[in-house]
């Protein structure tokens, strides 16, 4: 396989891999949505694993063309490689932005919900099907019918692009792990709060009765001291919630390439810490009540008590 070759069919299945998860998405969704962790039509995953099966096809092959190989051992081979393939980068992009971006979970015979045998088998029938139909078209098509001299200018520019694509889109998901984290400690602020409230309640109502007891002036005293504390825990869960809303605020905006953007692609994504994929699940359904309602950028946020 030439650079040239190896460069336009990332690109051509990059392409059709973001086509079939936005067909697949909008039959199970019932909405299109752009699928992907970039924000361009394209899912570099499925580039990457056309380019590694290719590459295995033809050495277990013993050199021979892809459309050559037993339909058999290329299902063998795609499952395996596809699979395997699932799972470094499912399991790379959790460490690296503390995110599942997609959970097998649920499904019987998973791994950690990184990879599952139902999808396995599924990708062993796509390669089988790809290779031996889908390829054939995708070669005469491009390096067949276009020269290198033409073709790899084009290929340089469009890798150029993704490239700049990844690097805005990985900033991106930083920021967004960074204010989800934000989010689920204020939330565990707020309960902290509320209990430390209620119990300065309950403690403040003792001393008070018990002042009473003593004396109207030191009745009023401890009044009004239990006065001020409640007030001070007051404002203080009100910044929390003042937070609170800018940080959803901020991000359930850039549904086309922002942090709403990805949540509208990954509704199901799933975080480490329970108080973080709580926040997430209300984040997708902040964003759902937005673009259903077809409100903007100022959007009135939900308040979380």
């Amino acid at each position: 396989m030439s650079l040239y070759q190896a460069c336009a069919y990332f690109l051509v299945y990059s392409f059709l891999g973001w086509v079939v998860e936005v067909a697949y998405n909008s039959v199970v969704l019932g909405k299109v949505v752009n699928r992907g962790f970039l924000n361009g039509p394209v899912c570099p995953l499925y580039g990457t694993g056309a380019l590694v099966l290719l590459l295995c096809v033809s050495v277990i092959g013993g050199g021979a063309e892809p459309s050559d190989v037993p339909a058999s051992l290329m299902f063998v081979v795609g499952a395996v490689a596809c699979t395997l393939l699932e799972l470094a980068v499912g399991w790379t992009l959790e460490r690296l932005y503390h995110t599942r971006w997609w959970d097998y979970s649920d499904k019987k015979f998973n791994f950690h919900g990184y990879i599952c045998l139902e999808f396995s088998l599924v990708w062993g029938f796509v390669v089988v099907l790809a290779v031996k139909t889908v390829h054939p078209f995708v070669e005469s098509h491009t390096v067949g019918a276009i020269p290198e001299g033409v073709g790899m200018p084009i290929c340089l520019a469009l890798l150029a692009v993704m490239l700049v694509d990844a690097i805005v889109s990985s900033a991106v998901a930083h920021g967004m792990d960074r204010k989800i984290a934000e989010l689920g400690r204020i939330r565990q602020l707020m309960l902290a709060a509320s209990g430390a409230m209620s119990e300065a309640i309950g403690s403040g109502s003792i001393r008070a009765a018990g002042a009473v007891q003593q004396g109207q002036l030191q009745a009023t005293l401890a009044a009004a001291q239990a006065k001020d504390h409640l007030g001070e825990m007051a404002q203080q869960v009100e910044r929390y919630r003042q937070r609170y809303d800018q940080l959803v605020d901020e991000l359930t905006r850039g549904t086309v390439a922002g942090a709403g953007r990805l949540l509208r692609a990954f509704p199901g994504m799933r975080r480490s810490d329970e108080s973080e994929r709580a926040t997430v699940g209300e984040l997708v359904q902040t964003l759902r009540d937005r673009v259903s309602s077809g409100t903007g950028k100022g959007a009135k946020t939900r308040r979380r008590g």
